[in-house]
């Protein structure tokens, strides 16, 4: 079966999903679904199953009457097809007659990682290569980046969403390195990319060339000279994110516990240095 690769991006909101999305989505063999909510996932099986009852009863028919052509019932290709009915804007199914191994289908769900082994069961079935890319930005920007889009929550309730999605994506990376899952699983750290001194070298090492391989430098600059970052906050509401915290929210921040071990464990699992407060 000749599938072609998959790419899922997740991650915490606010962090890159949506700029690293489109910056895939630029390049010409690939083709992403817009968000789905992480949500969906329980439907996609749901329907899933349902299909694959269905399929196995027609061919028992088909056997018993000894007449017509086996169809085949690919769990994975299925399980995609059903879950771009479910993004914001319900995407046409794709052709897979018409894709080949070197071209990339997918989509972006923030905080999927949360349903890693749901995502594994739906989706592990694809003979090519899988990746998973988990975005992420300093702490403190995040939760000022989500405060400004109208998420009026305070830092405890942050820390409280964040939580599962560092301690869920260590677990994916741990499960997938021990018992040999096949993904390919990458950290996209926003902060890095928009602090680089060549945005297209980062892009290219860290997505690209593990996407689309050696030869896609090129593609890789046009994808930044092209690409704007149209979710930014200032794009999208007029103004510039808030850009201090209180000083009860930074010693919240600084002084949680079971936050500083969940970065911890983060940072070890891939060998970064995720910053919970931004260094000035």
């Amino acid at each position: 079966m000749n599938d072609p690769k998959l790419c899922i991006i997740g991650g915490s909101p606010r962090s890159g999903t949506r700029n690293f999305a489109d910056l895939v989505s630029s390049h010409p063999d690939a083709q992403l679904f817009g968000e789905v909510g992480h949500y969906a996932l329980p439907n996609v099986k749901r329907v899933l199953n349902e299909m694959s009852a269905y399929h196995a009863e027609e061919e028992e028919r088909r056997t018993l009457r000894g007449r017509g052509r086996s169809k085949n019932f690919t769990p994975h290709r299925v399980a995609l097809t059903l879950t771009g009915m479910y993004a914001k804007s319900p995407q046409l199914p794709f052709n897979f007659n018409a894709l080949t191994p070197t071209q990339v289908v997918g989509f972006k769900t923030p905080q999927i990682e949360k349903r890693w082994r749901l995502m594994h069961e739906l989706y592990g079935g694809f003979e090519n290569e899988r990746y998973f890319f988990f975005c992420i930005r300093n702490l403190d920007q995040n939760f000022l980046s989500l405060h400004s889009r109208g998420w009026r929550k305070d830092v405890e309730e942050y820390v409280e969403r964040l939580l599962p999605l560092l301690r869920s994506i260590v677990k994916f990376k741990t499960w997938n390195d021990k018992k040999g899952g096949g993904w390919h699983i990458h950290l996209l750290h926003l902060n890095a990319f928009i602090d680089s001194v060549s945005h297209e070298d980062w892009l290219f090492d860290r997505v690209y060339r593990p996407l689309f391989g050696d030869e896609a430098r090129e593609a890789a600059a046009q994808a930044v000279a092209n690409t704007g970052n149209r979710n930014s906050t200032l794009n999208v509401t007029g103004k510039p994110a808030r850009a201090e915290l209180t000083d009860e929210e930074r010693h919240f921040l600084n002084k949680n516990a079971d936050l500083r071990a969940a970065v911890e464990r983060l940072n070890a699992a891939f060998r970064i240095d995720l910053p919970i407060i931004t260094p000035r």
